[in-house]
């Protein structure tokens, strides 16, 4: 099935959404350690030395801003990331209902259309006509066809029958019914008469309020892993401080912070697989987090 452009351009802007906060907080790493090597590289640490100036006056600053990102960054993952997440599910499921190709698959009876039922066989069985059964007031038709395809003319949905008889007859009277063979023959599909019902937001695709209206375990271990992410831009500044100012060189620099970054993914990956079994282990969330902020403050000791 081909898929429209705007449906695409849609498509990629709620997985930006759903992406966001990946992507916001590896940019606070890295914009953090790229800042800092700048500055070892040019010897401002050693100004700042000889002047006498504490190290924590320098720091305090970046870390009321890692603060300010990491508020950012619960917004993103508590609103904007399972809003992304649902209408990206929403729009696929919308797409393959609003496409009639994926109605019509071997071995399917379909009675989605109002007054309509297509019989389609299976491959290898020994009906191998298309049939359809369609009853209109007081009229019957039976058509029969050897291929079907499902084409579109002035934006409506067609079914192009090859090689097939359509029998027209009345139910009150068995002897007035009509017989007519057709090489080719666009049916119109009816329009649906009912809609089908959206899905339901999984766990992941809820916003944070309405999961604290929840009392399941495995809502609230939810809301933990999302407070758990949601502070790493600020554990991630605080570690970038440190990383930037022991490999000044920026390429290094980099590498560091990206392995860093995704290494903290991996595992909090993990515990996310590991806590949908068990979710009295939730609290586990937090281990990622703990031993960034170990990692940091040891660094920083070291530069002290």
């Amino acid at each position: 099935n081909v898929l429209s452009g705007s449906l695409l351009l849609r498509y990629w802007f709620f997985l930006l959404l759903a992406l966001l906060p990946y992507g916001f907080s590896l940019a606070a790493l890295l914009g953090t350690s790229l800042t800092f090597s700048r500055f070892s590289q040019d010897h401002e640490f050693l100004a700042i030395k000889s002047l006498g100036i504490p190290f924590s006056q320098v720091l305090m600053p970046f870390l009321l801003l890692g603060l300010f990102l990491s508020i950012v960054n619960f917004f993103l993952v508590s609103f904007v990331q399972p809003f992304g997440l649902y209408q990206n599910r929403l729009l696929l499921f919308q797409a393959r209902l609003g496409s009639p190709n994926n109605l019509f698959k071997p071995g399917s009876v379909i009675t989605d259309f109002p007054g309509t039922v297509i019989f389609i066989p299976d491959k290898g069985s020994r009906e191998t006509k298309v049939t359809i059964y369609q009853k209109d007031e007081n009229l019957v038709r039976s058509i029969s066809a050897g291929r079907i395809k499902v084409v579109q003319r002035h934006g409506q949905p067609y079914l192009c029958l090859e090689d097939g008889v359509i029998q027209i007859y009345q139910p009150q009277d068995s002897d007035a019914s009509q017989r007519l063979s057709f090489k080719k023959y666009l049916f119109p599909l009816p329009q649906k008469a009912n809609k089908i019902k959206s899905p339901e937001p999984k766990l992941q695709e809820q916003s944070s309020y309405h999961l604290s209206r929840q009392t399941m375990a495995s809502a609230r271990a939810e809301q933990k892993r999302r407070i758990s992410f949601a502070i790493t831009p600020i554990l991630f500044v605080f570690i970038g401080i440190p990383l930037g100012i022991f490999i000044p060189r920026s390429l290094w620099s980099v590498t560091s912070a990206c392995g860093l970054v995704f290494g903290y993914y991996f595992a909090l990956s993990g515990l996310d697989a590991l806590v949908r079994v068990k979710p009295y282990l939730a609290p586990t969330f937090f281990l990622p987090d703990i031993l960034l902020l170990a990692i940091g403050v040891w660094l920083l000791k070291r530069i002290d």
